[in-house]
């Protein structure tokens, strides 16, 4: 029977006038649950419960005929199959059966297996379709669920930026002298305060730019009033590369840009490493610097590194801590001041929160230190 096992065989309303109600006890016998009636009125009444997976019933019915019971049953349940059988048939019945959308046609007598064999196929479609419906449920629930999600992102975004500060944290000389401050996103919206949680939400509902020009505005306001007295460095996300107002003069940030460090991060794939070498020619144009961020958090970073030949190299922390202590880490922090040096790049060594790392940075010739033994990022005024 099509793979069916007995215990899984659905609920059928057989409709039939035949005393004798051999279709009904012939699928009882092959594992079906069956309910029997001879009147298409009570048929109605029943199939108005939505508890039956078919409905088989006879032409010929008393007080409700077989096809208006098909018509009632399609108005109850579009989904449920519907067997019709006859002993009389004929083309004009046979037609509307089809019209209406009958399952299948059967002459009676129905021999046991086409019989079986029908109404199997017929509870086959109908938990075909209860699948279907139960996916495109769980999908449009999931759409919902995700639409909800977008608009409290948008909604939590927007408060976000609404309440959008910059910290800074020092960047300094081996002697210790603040030589530039690197601004830190933060926010004042409970839900999103720190810098990667509002960087992800932005990234989400499709505002990386706005938030990269809300960055810079607040970055070009601190570097005017600081008035030249030291650098400030400022991350750009990939995406910010693709953004005109990056290189327009009336931008507070351009303003001051001979004392801006302009940060990508080595994290951030950088797909079109020609369109960014020239973005970056037009940024330098205009007295920026461009530092690489984070060289040493992924595998693109030496790469990026020779292609881009960036002013500032920033080593990124998982190479500084603990290098006092590895000798591996010293070999590659060497290696890159070198590389650094030959092409005339500054290299700052982050993460940096033992005298012990600070003593080792310096030895092997790191221009610049950052990390929290030399201040913790804060708002200042």
């Amino acid at each position: 029977m099509l793979g069916l096992e007995p215990e899984t065989l659905g609920r059928v309303l057989v409709v039939d006038p035949d005393p004798a109600k051999l279709v009904a006890r012939l699928l009882e016998t092959h594992g079906f649950s069956v309910v029997s009636t001879d009147d298409g009125t009570v048929a109605s009444q029943l199939l108005a419960s939505g508890w039956f997976d078919a409905l088989i019933t006879d032409l010929g019915t008393r007080t409700l005929p077989g096809l208006e019971l098909l018509r009632l049953a399609r108005e109850i349940d579009p989904h449920l199959p519907v067997l019709l059988m006859t002993a009389a048939p004929d083309v004009q019945s046979a037609a509307r059966a089809v019209d209406e959308g009958a399952f299948q046609y059967l002459l009676k007598p129905v021999a046991a297996d086409r019989l079986v064999d029908a109404t199997t196929r017929a509870l086959e479609a109908r938990n075909s379709e209860r699948t279907k419906a139960d996916i495109l449920e769980s999908l449009l629930e999931d759409q919902e669920t995700m639409e909800r999600e977008r608009t409290e992102d948008a909604r939590r975004f927007d408060a976000a930026l609404g309440k959008l500060w910059l910290a800074y944290q020092p960047i300094v000389r081996p002697t210790g002298a603040v030589y530039a401050y690197e601004a830190l996103v933060r926010s004042d919206e409970p839900s999103l305060r720190g810098a990667g949680e509002i960087l992800s939400i932005a990234e989400r509902v499709g505002e990386l730019r706005e938030l990269g020009r809300a960055v810079r505005r607040l970055a070009g306001d601190f570097a005017l009033r600081a008035a030249g007295a030291h650098h400030v460095f400022v991350n750009l996300h990939a995406d910010d590369l693709l953004d005109d107002l990056l290189t327009a003069g009336g931008e507070p940030l351009s303003q001051v840009a001979p004392a801006v460090v302009l940060e990508i991060t080595e994290r951030a794939a950088l797909h079109d490493i020609e369109e960014a070498k020239a973005k970056m020619g037009d940024l330098r144009s205009m007295g920026f610097r461009i530092a690489l961020d984070d060289l040493g958090a992924g595998y693109a970073g030496l790469t990026t590194f020779a292609q881009l030949r960036p002013d500032v190299v920033k080593l990124d922390m998982t190479l500084v801590r603990g290098i006092d202590a590895d000798k591996v880490r010293r070999k590659l922090v060497a290696l890159v001041t070198e590389v650094s040096r030959d092409i005339g790049s500054v290299v700052v060594g982050e993460g940096v929160e033992t005298d012990a790392e600070r003593e080792v940075l310096v030895e092997l010739g790191c221009h610049l230190l950052q990390g929290y033994l030399f201040g913790k990022p804060a708002r200042l005024s």
